[in-house]
């Protein structure tokens, strides 16, 4: 992957811990940014799928990027203003790039 081809800026986001208790003395969890760096975008499909007789739109899109080894399957990416939900995440070279697999979040 080319410098060039990262035209679009990503924010990296976390669901974790605000240090303050609900009603039920449960933690308060929330999405807090913990990155932002530069990505390409690339389409991988755009289908239908069906669950409990609805139909829904389902969105994957892969993002590259320098490599980092702060991305974890249970972040999401936020690019454009819209939010994807991390499924995969592929080293490519030695760590020299990421390929990460996303899904729209509705």
């Amino acid at each position: 992957m080319r410098i060039g081809s990262y035209d679009r800026l990503a924010r990296l986001q976390r669901n974790s811990e605000t240090g303050e208790l609900d009603a039920l003395d449960q933690p308060i969890k929330a999405w807090t940014v913990i990155a932002s760096f530069w990505v390409s975008k690339t389409h991988k499909s755009e289908d239908e799928a069906f669950a409990a007789s609805q139909r829904y739109a389902r969105r994957t899109v892969t993002f590259g990027c320098h490599f980092r080894s702060d991305v974890t399957e249970t972040d999401r990416i936020e690019v454009d203003g819209v939010l994807y939900a991390v499924k995969g995440i592929r080293e490519i070279g030695f760590r020299e790039a990421l390929e990460i697999s996303a899904e729209w979040q509705s």
